[in-house]
């Protein structure tokens, strides 16, 4: 008869948060988390003021957006790289303090 093992754990294989494809993905969410609180924030905001005549309105709310994109990928890397989730939800937290609330 087989013996039973409930699950398998090996304490010498390599924990996953240090191999660099964990934290490439790190990366890329955070981008993507940046993106999503950037175009939430300012994408129907850009749309409306670009009907606008005004030259310089569109070019700031962009500068906004990629501010967020690049925060949200620097915090993405970041928690994958400190691998807590605790941390990674506080860090997202404060991205998503610091954006802009709206007046209406």
């Amino acid at each position: 008869m087989a013996e039973a093992r409930p699950f398998e754990l090996d304490l010498n294989a390599p924990e996953h948060h240090t191999l660099p494809a964990y934290r490439r993905l790190g990366l890329l969410n955070g981008l993507i988390i940046g993106l999503a609180l950037g175009l939430g924030a300012w994408g129907l905001e850009m749309v409306r003021v670009a009907r606008l005549p005004l030259p310089l309105a569109v070019p700031a709310l962009l500068v906004g957006v990629l501010f967020t994109i690049l925060l949200g990928g620097f915090v993405g890397w970041l928690s994958a790289r400190i691998a807590r989730t605790v941390v990674t939800v506080v860090l997202l937290s404060l991205i998503h303090i610091s954006e802009p609330t709206r007046p209406y």
